[in-house]
């Protein structure tokens, strides 16, 4: 919340965003007493600078720092008026200097102009240089974004875990076997009825290739949609209530129902039921550490029918790792090889389908519009 309220006030938020942050201080109070508290510690920040005053550069550092250079002899004059003691000792010796930079350069560093060559030699070494820096920035980037994804998933495992606790039988949040709630986003939907998730900014993962949330976004944001006042309020915070997909079936908006399905679960994927004794319903908690809960949703696979390729399955983190939310509320990252290797496999059930778990213990993830079972009816 922070996070964003910091962006809201340095103006580095999205368009769609600021009038999301806009919409809510309006309504929400302590929201409004959040943004209050950021406001301050900027301003303490400011205070700090002001007193502090800028840094005093010296005037003659340049001056200083160019008599540190030791000089060389220039092109056109005898080399026999050369000081040598003027240079490091270890930079003596000529065959000191050849061995310790590149052979096009020996000229320049014995003191002659820099040739084509040495030209393309620098050129290349800041290419390389510059390659290498932003390699390293991009994947320390991704790791971080990475990180944040992994923090959504814990702060929503600790919702998870508050839902269980009020249900009698301690399951989990059911994902429907047909009809308008049978899609597995719809767990968020439960846990804005339960009073647990009023932050959208937590379906969202910053790694994301496609976010799912991203095409509610462009629909509210045209005058011509068939969202209300409220529902644009809603869903500026990127949530889905239970009162909105109801009025959908009831106005038989069948296009706004296909939208709220796709989006309301964010870049997660949510367990499927599981079959018990013949019977469907959804996974009862059991605290249990190989029991997938929820996790990052791939962005590429090869589907055949029913089936998925899971050896070409990829997710958005470094080395194609996905982030899991496990049902002991432990987060972890899996990879393809070791997704391949336990009994059983996060977004799969054991007949290699992405549909219903075959039993108690076989957790199958599905993105926010996907079904338990493929011939669902989701209307």
């Amino acid at each position: 919340m922070r996070e964003e309220l910091l962006g809201y006030l340095l103006a580095a938020l999205e368009p769609h965003e600021m009038r999301r942050v806009d919409a809510r201080l309006k309504s929400d109070p302590f929201y409004r007493e959040e943004l209050a508290d950021v406001q301050r510690m900027l301003e303490a920040v400011d205070r700090r600078v002001e007193q502090d005053g800028p840094i005093d550069v010296p005037e003659d550092l340049v001056e200083r720092t160019m008599a540190m250079i030791p000089a060389r002899p220039a092109a056109d004059h005898d080399a026999s008026g050369f000081d040598e003691f003027r240079i490091p000792r270890q930079l003596r010796r000529r065959d000191t200097v050849v061995g310790l930079v590149p052979a096009p350069l020996e000229h320049a560093v014995a003191g002659g102009r820099p040739t084509w060559a040495d030209l393309v030699v620098g050129g290349l070494v800041a290419g390389v240089l510059l390659t290498v820096s932003l390699l390293g920035f991009a994947r320390h980037r991704a790791e971080a974004r990475s990180v944040v994804c992994q923090d959504h998933l814990r702060d929503l495992g600790t919702m998870l875990g508050q839902f269980v606790l009020r249900d009698q039988d301690s399951y989990l949040p059911r994902i429907a076997e047909s009809g308008p709630k049978s899609f597995a986003g719809h767990f968020s939907i439960d846990l804005v009825a339960a009073g647990l998730l009023d932050d959208g900014r937590l379906l969202r993962c910053p790694a994301a290739r496609t976010t799912l949330s991203d095409p509610l976004v462009d629909w509210v944001e045209d005058a011509d949609s068939e969202a209300t006042a409220s529902q644009r309020l809603t869903l500026w915070n990127g949530l889905v209530t239970p009162e909105m997909l109801q009025e959908a079936v009831d106005g038989e908006s069948w296009a706004l129902l296909k939208r709220y399905q796709h989006c309301a679960g964010g870049d997660y994927c949510f367990v499927f039921g599981v079959f018990e004794n013949d019977r469907y319903h959804s996974p009862k908690y059991e605290a249990r550490s190989f029991f997938a809960v929820m996790g990052d949703v791939p962005f590429a696979g090869t589907h055949v029918a029913d089936r998925v390729d899971v050896s070409k399955m990829q997710w958005a983190h470094p080395d194609n790792a996905a982030n899991m939310l496990f049902e002991d509320g432990s987060v972890r990252q899996l990879f393809p090889a070791r997704m391949l290797s336990v009994i059983d496999h996060p977004y799969v059930n054991h007949r290699g389908a992405i549909e219903a778990g075959v039993n108690p213990d076989d957790a199958v993830l599905g993105a926010s519009p996907r079904s338990p079972f493929i011939e669902s009816r989701q209307r």
